[in-house]
C-alpha cells in the first residue's frame, strides 16, 4: 500500500521542516 510511503514520506517532510528550523 502506498499509505504507509505516504506516512513515511509525511515524516521526512517533518524532518526536513525540523532542520530547516
Amino acid at each position: 500500500m502506498y499509505l504507509q510511503v505516504l506516512r513515511e514520506n509525511l515524516e521526512a517532510i517533518k524532518e526536513t521542516l525540523a532542520n530547516a528550523r
